[in-house]
């Protein structure tokens, strides 16, 4: 994660990684883009049949992407527009980037 921090010029965040049991996916992040925190979060325990598609590069470079997003999704979000609207279109953007590198 912090190698593709450097390589997509994501300086001057404060970044912080857990290990959790997550119940949706292979990795999270939490972000407060004014602040420039971010705590990516990535599964403690993977199952058998999960670990057979758990890539952890494309994890990594997944949630890297939402980082990227954060400050576009910050200022989206000041303009009273649904979260779940946000989310969804970042999420399709961050799939496609994820996809094409």
């Amino acid at each position: 994660v912090l190698r593709l921090i450097k390589i997509y010029g994501l300086s001057g965040w404060d970044v912080a990684f857990y290990q959790e049991n997550l119940t949706d996916g292979y990795g999270e992040i939490a972000t407060d883009a004014r602040n420039r925190c971010a705590c990516f979060y990535f599964p403690l325990i993977i199952d058998d049949k999960v670990m057979n598609r758990f890539n952890p590069l494309r994890t990594a470079r997944h949630e890297v992407f939402h980082l990227l997003l954060a400050p576009l999704s910050d200022l989206v979000e000041q303009r009273y527009i649904v979260h779940d609207q946000i989310y969804t279109a970042e999420e399709d953007i961050v799939n496609k980037l994820v996809a094409v590198t």
